[in-house]
């Protein structure tokens, strides 16, 4: 019997964080879902964790045959889900309290549209260890009560040159976003397979910016993004799995416009079409881009990709030089454009249909920081915002 949303969650070694993971889904007030836990031989008390849950009539729990890769993990996970709309998460991450409430509404929109991804703004969570890496945030959540729907196009070839989050908030069937099952279908259809690339987020912010022509996009966030030490210190046997390819840039390099790119021409050598992201020209624009963003001590690591892809690191730096001059000659318009928005942003800002909610808390903040405590004081202050902000025609 087939549930209006599975949400599938592929884990190995998270038994410290699938209590509140699990619970984000199981301790709310719905019951047309599935949830689909798939263990990937963990040793860690998370086989353990998952027998206290089996009795619920939600819940499935998986394990692959063998130990996978992290995307032929997630590739085995997604196979089984039976519902309607397709979420993934990781063993660190959750949904947000008043999820089903909002993707109820946000799927009304999109049907009445014929779209088949949802996207939403990323909240964040940051549990104990991760200090080295991120500060010490705790908790990073923003809402904007509005939705609108984009242009995939568009959209991939701004993130593509912009760095920093680049793909995060398209649309990716992870954590903050959700698809449509046709769209899965579609891609399983052209590729064999729904995840083909080492970075499973990026491969589906791909595939539906490929086959989707628009997406809904909603700023309020429907799921958390958690961090943990153990994603973010990953070891050399986890690294291994990634199977990343050298074209794209080294894990370490760390610049995800170059894994959406990776995975973009992944997805068009099985789909077909978008042979630009390809070319020459493309590559060495792309890679100029990059070498503009990047620090200094990562320089070698862009030699690196250009040798990869077979064009002149001398014509990047060329290329790089050529923007860098442009746009220093651009900046003081843009300085008056941005002013002039930001102006404009305060006196929207005074308005009711612009309202928004943060809320921002670091470890320094308190002794001890609950997260499932954190959510039901979130619930109690965004649930009503988005009732009227998003209202059921119940015509």
């Amino acid at each position: 019997m087939s549930s209006k949303y599975s949400i599938v969650v592929p884990v190995r070694n998270c038994a410290r964080y699938l209590p509140f993971c699990i619970g984000s889904i199981t301790g709310q007030a719905y019951d047309d879902y599935e949830l689909l836990v798939s263990n990937d031989h963990s040793e860690d008390g998370t086989a353990e964790f998952l027998e206290t849950i089996r009795g619920n009539p939600n819940v499935r729990i998986l394990e692959p045959p063998e130990r996978l890769p992290v995307c032929r993990h997630f590739d085995f996970a997604v196979s089984q889900a039976v519902g309607e709309w397709i979420m993934t998460l990781g063993g660190d991450d959750g949904i947000q309290p008043y999820f089903f409430n909002l993707a109820d509404r946000l799927v009304e929109l999109a049907r009445a549209r014929g779209i088949r991804a949802i996207s939403s703004r990323r909240a964040y969570l940051f549990w104990p260890g991760c200090e080295g890496a991120y500060g010490k945030t705790a908790i990073s959540y923003e809402a904007r009560f509005e939705v609108a729907v984009r242009d995939s196009r568009r959209e991939r070839y701004r993130r593509l040159f912009s760095g920093g989050d680049s793909y995060y908030t398209l649309p990716q069937m992870y954590a903050t976003s959700i698809f449509h099952r046709s769209l899965l279908s579609e891609i399983r259809a052209k590729a064999g397979t729904f995840y083909f690339y080492s970075i499973s987020d990026a491969n589906m912010a791909a595939s539906a910016s490929l086959l989707e022509k628009r997406f809904l996009e909603c700023g309020v966030p429907l799921g958390w993004v958690g961090t943990s030490p153990g994603s973010v210190y990953r070891p050399k046997e986890v690294l291994n799995y990634l199977e990343l390819d050298h074209r794209y840039g080294s894990y370490d390099l760390g610049d995800s416009a170059m894994y959406f790119w990776g995975a973009l021409r992944e997805c068009a050598v099985r789909f077909g079409g978008a042979r630009f992201l390809s070319s020459r020209v493309f590559t060495v624009a792309l890679l100029a881009s990059l070498r503009n963003r990047v620090l200094e001590g990562k320089i070698g690591k862009v030699q690196d990709v250009a040798a990869a892809n077979r064009v002149s690191y001398r014509l990047v730096e060329a290329v790089a030089g050529a923007e860098r001059v442009l746009s220093a000659a651009l900046e003081l318009p843009r300085r008056a454009v941005r002013k002039a928005v930001s102006l404009a942003a305060e006196l929207v800002r005074t308005g009711e249909s612009t309202k928004g909610y943060l809320k921002h808390l670091d470890w320094e903040d308190g002794a001890r920081i609950d997260f499932a405590e954190q959510s039901a004081e979130i619930l109690a202050d965004v649930l009503p915002m988005i009732e009227a902000a998003f209202p059921v025609d119940n015509r």
